[in-house]
């Protein structure tokens, strides 16, 4: 492991060396022209100054930001008490379970993993959370011991509400559709996440309510 992980280690130095050459040159490796090119067309290669002056712009423009802290709440351990909606004349049917969330790259994403019962199943999942400073979204995947699909969606967040509110496109055997997962963030530091599911006939309803409270 530790061999193939310096192997890829170094292919992606190499890979990173040879873009940067690249660049300086202002030219792309597949645009690179047979003959030697012309003065006109050469560029000044970057100084060290600039070359540090551009990577710490890149630093910096990659740090977690204030949308980060707001991701830091889903950070503990929780007791999970989960409501599955069956129908809007059924009854929920509720389950307790427990959770976990794990800062992970120095607070650039948050993975929360939760476990507990579904439809009177054995649940397990994940959920890894982040926020793209460059699309100025929220980001979110998740996947779980039921299902073979990792599903991804976009999301913003509203300060009045405490509330993040994700759209999630779902592809299975229902069919493909829109779908809103949210995180509400309540004061008494616990959180709430609801999924929505598009239901023929119906719209857009609320099919799954868990409730994390801190596991003191």
């Amino acid at each position: 492991m530790k061999l193939a992980t310096a192997t890829v280690v170094g292919a992606l130095a190499l890979c990173v060396g040879t873009m940067i050459t690249f660049a300086q040159a202002g030219k792309h490796p597949v645009d690179q022209p047979t003959s030697p090119p012309k003065p006109s067309d050469t560029h000044q290669p970057m100084s060290p100054d600039e070359m540090q002056k551009m990577m710490e712009e890149y630093r910096k423009a990659n740090m977690p930001g204030p949308e980060h802290e707001v991701l830091r709440r889903l950070i503990g351990e929780w007791k999970v008490h989960s409501k599955v909606f069956p129908g809007p004349s059924v009854p929920p049917m509720e389950s307790k379970g427990e959770g976990e969330g794990e800062a992970e790259y120095e607070g650039r994403f948050v993975e929360l993993e939760a476990e507990g019962e579904m439809m009177g199943q054995p649940w397990q999942g994940k959920y890894l959370l982040g926020y793209d400073r460059f699309k100025k979204h929220y980001t979110v995947a998740m996947w779980s011991n039921v299902t073979t699909a990792m599903n991804h969606g976009t999301g913003s967040y509203d300060d009045a509400s405490k509330t993040i509110t994700y759209e999630v496109r779902m592809d299975d055997a229902h069919g493909d559709r829109a779908t809103k997962f949210t995180i509400r963030f309540n004061a008494d530091d616990t959180h709430v996440i609801e999924a929505y599911d598009t239901v023929p006939g119906m719209g857009q309803i609320r099919v799954m309510e868990a409730v994390f409270t801190k596991d003191d």
